[in-house]
C-alpha cells in the first residue's frame, strides 16, 4: 500500500519487518534489497550503504540482487570520492555478473576510476552465478536451438529454457512443435 502511494518512509519499516520475520524465506533477498533501495531513495546514504554491505556479505551473497547491491555500493563510494573502493565493487560485479544489467553500467564507470582497487575480504567470498552446462548436443541447422543457445550465452536462461520447452513431447528438445 505504501509503495503504491510512494510513501517510502512508511514502506521501509514494513519491508524490514517482513525480512526480520522471514529471513530464510524465498523472497528474503529481494525484501532485503528493497529495504536498502528505499533507504537510498530516501537519501539515507549511510543506512543504505550499511544495509547493502550487510546484504552482499551475509544476507544475499548468492542472489541475483547482489549485482545491484554491488553497483550501488560502488556508486556511493564514488560519491564519497573513494575511487579504489568503487573500483573494487565494480570489478567484482563485472567479473561475477558480467551478463547482468548493472555489470554493464559498472564497466562503463570503471574507465574513470584508475587502476587501483582496495582488497575487500567480503568480495572474495561471493560466489559467481553458475551458468547452465554447455554440453548440449544441438543440431546446427535448427533455428530454435540456435536461438536458445544465443539466449543462454546472454545469461537469459529463462528465455532459453522456454525456447527449448516449446519442443513437442517425445521429440528431441531442440525440435519445434509443428503447427499442423
Amino acid at each position: 500500500m505504501y509503495m503504491l502511494r510512494r510513501d517510502y518512509e512508511m514502506a521501509v519499516p514494513f519491508y524490514a519487518e517482513i525480512y526480520q520475520r522471514q529471513k530464510n524465506g524465498t523472497l528474503a533477498p529481494y525484501i532485503h534489497w528493497k529495504t536498502a533501495w528505499l533507504t537510498y531513495r530516501l537519501g539515507k546514504m549511510r543506512g543504505c550503504a550499511a544495509a547493502l554491505y550487510r546484504a552482499v556479505g551475509d544476507v544475499i551473497p548468492d542472489s541475483p540482487e547482489v549485482s545491484a547491491a554491488l553497483y550501488w555500493l560502488g556508486r556511493m563510494a564514488e560519491d564519497d570520492g573513494n575511487k579504489p573502493l568503487a573500483r573494487a565493487y565494480y570489478q567484482k560485479l563485472t567479473e561475477n555478473y558480467r551478463y547482468f544489467y548493472h555489470a554493464n553500467l559498472a564497466h562503463a564507470r570503471m574507465a574513470n576510476l584508475g587502476e587501483e582497487a582496495v582488497d575487500l575480504p567480503m568480495l572474495k567470498k561471493l560466489p559467481g552465478l553458475a551458468a547452465p552446462p554447455r554440453d548440449w548436443d544441438l543440431p546446427a541447422d535448427n533455428i530454435r536451438a540456435q536461438k536458445a543457445q544465443l539466449l543462454a550465452n546472454a545469461a537469459l536462461y529463462e528465455f532459453a529454457v522456454t525456447e527449448m520447452q516449446a519442443a513437442s513431447a517425445g521429440s528431441p528438445p531442440w525440435e519445434a512443435k509443428s503447427s499442423g
